[in-house]
């Protein structure tokens, strides 16, 4: 009954709207006389229309309006955490814009391909892509830091991955056993409990 009193209104249709450009800047114009010491030049007359730059097509920006489910609203939070490191401010904008850019070139004909994943040698530092994946899934993509009181920290924004033993010490990078997921806080908490420690 209270339905058919008042139906649901329907959602706001999707689009894309330009803003206004924005307003020329003035330039300051440049005198062509030339001073002499000792010579006043005569004061000219104000002009009432100043020299304006012409607007850069550039700072044009454009409105996105659209409504999502509770998936969609979840994937955003995902991708914004991920993308923590490179947009620190997690400004819609930067998040769906870098998902967009991979999104067409992965998918544009003749657009650049990925690499292809080869594993680490066992004595670099660097991480192979199969290991971070195996870690990933393994750690749940959140942060695996306990504390004394046996809590679970379970950041998802900030993340790094961590050599248990370090490499310096001869931690292995090729070993998924030895790599695990801390957040930028307890990684670096980490690191400095490591550094006491050490003789």
């Amino acid at each position: 009954m209270v339905a058919d009193l008042a139906p649901q209104c329907e959602p706001p249709r999707d689009f894309i709207r330009a803003l206004p450009a924005p307003p020329a800047r003035p330039v300051a114009a440049q005198s062509s006389e030339v001073e002499f010491p000792g010579l006043t030049a005569p004061e000219a007359p104000l002009d009432p229309t100043p020299t304006i730059a012409p607007a850069d097509e550039h700072e044009r920006r454009v409105v996105f309006s659209f409504t999502a489910n509770e998936d969609v609203r979840a994937r955003f939070e995902e991708a914004r955490d991920l993308l923590r490191h490179r947009f620190p401010l997690g400004r819609m904008e930067e998040v769906i814009g870098e998902a967009l850019r991979r999104l067409v070139e992965q998918e544009k004909p003749g657009g650049s391909r990925r690499p292809r994943k080869t594993a680490a040698a066992p004595k670099s530092r660097r991480i192979a892509k199969w290991v971070r994946d195996e870690v990933w899934r393994r750690d749940g993509g959140r942060c695996t830091y306990t504390g004394t009181d046996g809590l679970r920290c379970g950041e998802t924004g900030w993340l790094e991955f961590d050599h248990v033993v370090p490499w310096s010490l001869g931690g292995r990078s090729d070993d998924p056993v030895n790599i695990r997921l801390l957040c930028r806080v307890h990684n670096m908490a980490e690191a400095k409990r490591l550094l006491v420690a050490r003789p």
